[in-house]
């Protein structure tokens, strides 16, 4: 009796993440079985695809990577093959030759657009009256026309927008609020533009979206135990080396994992291509870190994000909000990979963050590990982060959780109730790796607000313009501030009123602050560090 394709699938993914020559011989074998059943468009494809993705990112031998790819070429070849109306049942799962429909931002829809492994089609929006958007965007001759009370349809007819053409009239019009992002941000939403994407090609895939490497790293073993404060503490090798025409591939590789798995992320949509960097790390991993252009940039912190690759497949995104030593992080990685060496690679991720930035203290909000997030508590997350060090930030939780551990150690059957593990997603938890907790964003801007209502009685317009002339007696610059450096200097000027900076050393250091913000986030938050620590050594 012949074994289905649906039972080898099973035990082929029991195998997934173990170690050891019987193991791999098994994969094999499986592989080989289900490399001659014929694929079909049933439950078992998506799966399997995933199954066999996972080996190619974490494959034993030489021979297995050569069996994986043989078979991601396999189901590409079949869905290449398979008439568009029936690949609508896999839309959004980002395999080959499969469309995806989503919404999105107007950055990343106007990125779309000009594609080379794509094309796009509008297939929707909403009933939000286009009158009052386009009175914000049209020329100034053109823009009675929203207020002669036309409907949608109206309107853009007699503007002479085409049906084929409404698309790229929508995002060309926006392009005009491009110096008001949080006006054109709300506008674009209203929109609510409904687009599909259709692949030109195999490459805009989650099986061939992927960036090159020199070699691929052979899974001998898996790394579940090790040394977790000695890889954090580990010095990263010099970031990647690499040529303009390469940045870009990586960039679309960046941008095509979101878009794939219908995400998207600030740092990824503004996407600053002069912060990137590449670090080539243990085991065939590689991390991308990089930040966002300056009209997008939050005050002070620093948003940035971060893909890892584990043999050149994206397997793992997230980002970091950076303020001095502090960072709030957050990881996802893909539920392809899930399984593999998810403890390692977020070690790999914090160590990466605190070799580049001087991170001391991490803290991850509750959604990481079950608040609103039923999958969080099913699996035990909160347990996951605490094996690597983190804590609840709540004292009262951190007691708990501390018996809790114990009664796990001392009865192996013990488990944690689900109503605990709720408890605990009333506190963000955090990773402390120095001797104090650093000075808080939070902590600033509320003293900043307490400064304005005792100096100003509340006056947010005062208080502005005389910090700002107070430093501006304190500092002094070369050149003239541009328009992202002159906010940065606004938001400077209410710190170090706030705060009551004397020192004429942190003055040259919000100077230089102020200079770096938009231009290099890495030198930026260098001066940031020597600011902080410069005015903690002074109180």
């Amino acid at each position: 009796m012949k074994t289905s394709s649906t039972v080898l699938l099973r035990k082929l993914k029991e195998q997934l993440g173990k170690s050891g020559k019987e193991t791999q011989t098994q994969i094999e074998q499986l592989l080989l079985q289900l490399s001659k059943k014929e694929l079909a468009l049933n439950k078992t494809l998506l799966p399997y695809h995933e199954a066999v993705l996972f080996i190619s990112a974490y494959p034993a031998s030489h021979q297995q990577k050569r069996m994986a790819e043989k078979e991601l070429s396999r189901i590409t070849s079949y869905l290449r093959n398979t008439p568009d109306k029936v690949l609508l049942s896999l839309a959004n799962t980002g395999l080959p030759f499969t469309p995806m429909v989503s919404t999105y931002s107007h950055e990343c829809s106007s990125w779309l657009e000009i594609h080379p492994q794509c094309t796009i089609e509008l297939i929707g929006q909403s009933d939000y009256s286009l009158n009052d958007i386009l009175i914000h965007t049209l020329p100034t001759l053109e823009r009675s026309n929203t207020t002669a009370d036309f409907n949608n349809q109206e309107i853009l007819g007699v503007l002479g927008v085409k049906k084929h053409q409404q698309l790229h009239f929508y995002l060309n019009q926006f392009n005009s609020l491009n110096n008001q992002p949080t006006v054109k941000d709300y506008f674009f939403d209203k929109l609510g533009l409904e687009i599909r994407i259709k692949p030109k090609n195999k490459l805009f895939s989650r099986t061939y979206n992927r960036i090159p490497v020199s070699s691929i790293y052979y899974q001998q073993d898996w790394k579940k135990d090790f040394d977790i404060l000695g890889l954090l503490n580990s010095s990263l090798p010099n970031q990647k080396s690499i040529t303009h025409q390469e940045t870009d591939k990586v960039i679309m590789a960046v941008k095509n994992t979101m878009t794939l798995n219908d995400r998207e992320t600030d740092p990824v949509t503004y996407l600053d291509p002069g912060s990137l960097r590449i670090y080539e790390l243990e085991r065939g991993i590689s991390v991308t870190l990089y930040g966002i252009v300056p009209a997008r940039q939050l005050p002070m912190e620093s948003y940035v994000g971060f893909t890892l690759f584990k043999n050149g497949l994206p397997t793992a995104y997230g980002g970091s909000w950076i303020f001095g030593e502090r960072a709030n992080f957050g990881i996802n990685i893909f539920e392809a990979f899930r399984g593999g060496e998810s403890g390692y690679i977020m070690c790999q991720l914090l160590r990466v963050y605190r070799m580049t930035f001087g991170i001391s203290y991490f803290e991850i909000e509750p959604y990481q590990f079950g608040l609103d997030n039923p999958e969080g508590i099913t699996s035990g997350a909160f347990w996951f982060y605490y094996k690597y060090g983190f804590r609840p930030v709540d004292k009262p939780l951190h007691k708990l959780a501390s018996q809790e551990r114990k009664k796990i150690k001392d009865k192996k059957s013990y488990k944690t109730s689900k109503s605990t593990l709720i408890r605990f997603t009333d506190s963000n938890m955090a990773l402390n790796l120095g001797k104090t907790i650093p000075l808080s964003l939070p902590t600033i801007t509320q003293k900043i607000t307490k400064m304005i209502q005792k100096q100003f009685s509340g006056d947010r317009g005062l208080s502005v313009t005389v910090s700002t002339e107070i430093l501006k007696g304190q500092t002094i610059f070369d050149h003239p501030l541009n328009k992202e450096q002159q906010q940065v200097f606004l938001e400077l000027a209410l710190v170090s009123n706030a705060l009551e900076i004397t020192s004429p050393e942190s003055h040259k250091l919000l100077a230089l602050m102020t200079r770096t913000k938009s231009m290099d986030l890495y030198e930026y938050q260098r001066y940031l560090l020597m600011f902080l620590n410069n005015e903690t050594a002074r109180k």
